[in-house]
This record gives C-alpha cells, structure tokens and sequence, in this order.
C-alpha cells in the first residue's frame, strides 16, 4: 500500500525527475552538483518519505529501505519511455527533469530586438525512450519540441513554446526565468537571462 500511496503524490514525481536527470544515480540516492537541487531534493523527500528514510552525506542524498526501491522503479519505469497519465505529476515530473539537468538561455535577435529563450532539458545517450515520450507528450500539450544531439540527448523547444513551458513548469528552484538569480551555481550566468 506505501508504493501505491507514494506514487500519487506529485511531489514524489518531482524527486522522480530529479533522480532521473541526475547522472549520479545510482538507484539508491542522488549526488547533483548543484546544491539547491540536493537542497530541494533532501526536503521533499524528507516529506514525501519521512526523515527516517533519507540520509544526507556531503554531496550524496541516499533514500533507505522500500521505498528506494519505489523510486528506482518509478525511475526505471519512466527511462523506459512510460510516463504519467496525470497532468500535475507529469508536470511536476518534468519540472524535477529541468531542475536537474535542463537549461535556458536568452538569445536578442539582432534585426529586430526580439527577445526569446531557448529551453532544454538534458538527458543521456541512453534515455532515448524517454526523450521520444517526453516530446510525444509536450506536443499532445501544444508545445513544439525536438530531439538534438549535441554529446548528449537534448529535448529542445521552441522559442515561442519555452515561453509555454515555464508556464507549465511548477516554479523551478534553479533556472528560473522569473528569477534569475537561481540560475547562480549553474552553468548559464545569472546576467544572461535578464530581459
């Protein structure tokens, strides 16, 4: 009854997310490099699991007992290409996807001055079940994505879709483009996405 319970509660699907765009996985815990994401992933696991069940070590979040396996599951369920059929857990799942391992960027158009973001979430070489669903299920949204190949698998959107997106996305703790002081500690400079 715990895994049947666990898996209805969109924040779970946030943790999925991060787990599944977190390299380090291991099926056991995460090792993100950014400290806000092992932050928010520490908290909501500490919530959805109780504290009993998460242990903290530096870098290094470890979920104990059962219901790791009930997150290895969820992870491996969705890497093979099977995603939620619920809105809010979908959505929260890809916003733990972005905050793990997705990016945006601001680009200026320089004949006109138009500003648009370019949105991606980064996945690898073998998540290609994953990347294909994720894509099928943006565009069942109206959002325009693709895949690119660039050293690792990207889902890319559209410049005027990556508006979408954010609308979508469940206030992301980094790479917010609300807010781009969380993009600090990650690999896009803060200053490059203020419009």
């Amino acid at each position: 009854m715990l895994g049947g319970k666990v898996r209805t509660s969109p924040l779970f699907w946030r943790l999925v997310g991060i787990a599944t765009g977190d390299i380090e996985y291991d099926g056991r815990g995460v090792a993100n490099k950014n400290a806000k994401v092992l932050t928010l992933f520490h908290r909501y696991a500490m919530w959805v699991f109780g504290y009993r069940a998460v242990k903290r070590r530096g870098r290094r979040i470890r979920v104990l007992g059962r219901v790791s396996s009930i997150l290895e599951q969820a992870v491996r369920e969705c890497k093979h290409g099977e995603l939620l059929k619920d809105d809010e857990c979908f959505w929260q799942f890809v916003t733990g996807l972005y905050e793990a391992d997705g990016w945006a960027t601001i680009h200026c158009k320089k004949e006109n001055g138009r500003v648009y973001p370019k949105v991606g979430l980064g996945l690898s070489p073998d998540e290609e079940l994953l990347a294909r669903a994720l894509v099928r299920r943006l565009r069942d949204y109206g959002i325009e994505a693709r895949l690119e190949w660039h050293g690792e698998l990207n889902v890319i959107l559209a410049p005027s879709s990556s508006y979408e997106l954010h609308e979508f996305l469940k206030n992301p703790v980094v790479r917010n483009p609300m807010r781009p002081e969380s993009f600090e500690g990650t690999r896009t400079k803060p200053g490059t996405v203020e419009t």
